[in-house]
């Protein structure tokens, strides 16, 4: 069995990849402004902001949104300032984000989560699980995602490679089934054996050969990803990082029908991001933006957090006139610092984003210090 073979892209899977080419795209709702407004009036950045990841082409955005909103609190529980300098394994590990966008009988023990890495998660639950049921999340440096992610040369290599892992072992798993349901066992495990071998070779794995080809037996795709990407040790307390001591609630916005306008949600931004970066649970990255936003075989919609907030304008007198300022809002897509690096860093016109949220109830969630108004601390529930 060839690498080619275990790693060729499947044109087919395509679809799968809701954002798979990033960089350099625009979308609907994030629309970087004109050049002619350069000069700063006034600005709302937190203090503790973690550096940008990326999701590798996958739809994790609301689970890698979440674990953006751990790794801040954390950043500002530790006092690590700049935040970007917590080292990349001591961050929360987008694996391990995503079993806990899962609800289960028992919220509060880590071990009773599925070992799956399954596509579509919520942010809003795994955000909510990570910080007040089961408290800890593991390290990056035990379910490591980031390895996974391609750092060539070009945007358009990277991309490239990205699909070409992904969608070959989507094909790895589904041909050793195929083996197997042929009568070929000896086929599938050397399939199996082929594709551990170039994991640990090329992708730096540390995991046991054994456990990548006993994960082939699993019976689904995301089941199989997840018992060799996330091992059972990251449950292990060593492997593990801790969110219990942190002061902290869950706070959405907005609660109340008066407060779903831009104006209104704007000023709120502005309050929250003096301490906190703020998760947009539901953006629809479409034209006109709708309800069901592409439905669900052709959806559009996106998580996101907001990390920033300017007022830029095109004097440096404060003008009179309000076209001569925009509002601008920073926005951390999980799409990694190349997509921001073409996007104006990141900054969005504010008015075409959050028109494009809809305004929806609770949309806008972060972790808030306790005694701090909103929600004391609720459950989002979704």
């Amino acid at each position: 069995m060839t690498k080619d073979l275990i790693f060729r892209s499947l044109v087919l899977l395509l679809p799968h990849f809701i954002f798979q080419a990033t960089y350099g795209k625009s979308f609907p709702g994030l629309v970087v402004p004109s050049s002619s407004y350069t000069v700063p009036d006034e600005a709302v950045i937190p203090k503790y902001v973690p550096e940008c990841r990326s999701a590798d082409g996958l739809n994790i955005c609301g689970p890698a949104t979440a674990a953006l909103l751990i790794d801040s609190a954390r950043c500002e529980e530790k006092k690590i300032s700049p935040c970007s300098q917590m080292p990349i394994g001591d961050r929360s590990s987008y694996l391990d984000m995503i079993r806990l966008a899962t609800k289960v009988p028992d919220p509060k023990d880590i071990e009773t989560y599925p070992r799956e890495v399954a596509e579509g998660g919520s942010g809003s639950v795994a955000l909510y699980n990570a910080a007040f049921n089961t408290r800890q999340v593991a390290r990056e440096a035990c379910a490591p995602f980031d390895s996974f992610v391609s750092k060539l040369a070009t945007k358009e290599e990277q991309e490239a490679a990205e699909l070409k892992i992904w969608a070959g072992l989507k094909d790895a798993h589904d041909q050793y089934k195929k083996f197997f349901k042929s009568g070929c066992a000896k086929c599938a495990i050397d399939l199996a054996t082929t594709t551990a071998n170039t994991l640990i070779k090329e992708k730096g794995l540390k995991n046991d050969p054994v456990a990548i080809i006993e994960s082939f037996k699993q019976e689904t795709y995301q089941k199989f990803l997840g018992q060799f990407l996330i091992p059972e040790k990251c449950s292990e307390e060593s492997n593990l990082v801790s969110t219990s001591t942190m002061l902290k609630k869950f706070a959405a916005w907005p609660s109340l029908e008066k407060d779903m306008s831009y104006q209104a949600t704007l000023d709120k931004i502005k309050t929250v991001l003096i301490k906190s970066p703020i998760m947009v649970n539901r953006v629809c990255l479409q034209d006109p933006p709708t309800e069901d936003c592409g439905g669900v075989k052709n959806s559009k919609k996106h998580t996101n957090a907001i990390v920033g907030y300017a007022l830029k304008c095109k004097v440096k007198a404060k003008p009179t006139d309000p076209k001569d300022c925009v509002a601008l809002l920073k926005v951390e897509n999980n799409w990694g610092c190349g997509w921001n690096r073409e996007n104006n860093d990141g900054w969005v016109l504010a008015e075409p984003f959050l028109n494009h949220t809809m305004y929806s109830k609770k949309n806008l969630q972060w972790l808030a210090d306790v005694g701090a108004s909103d929600l004391n601390g609720e459950n989002p529930g979704d």
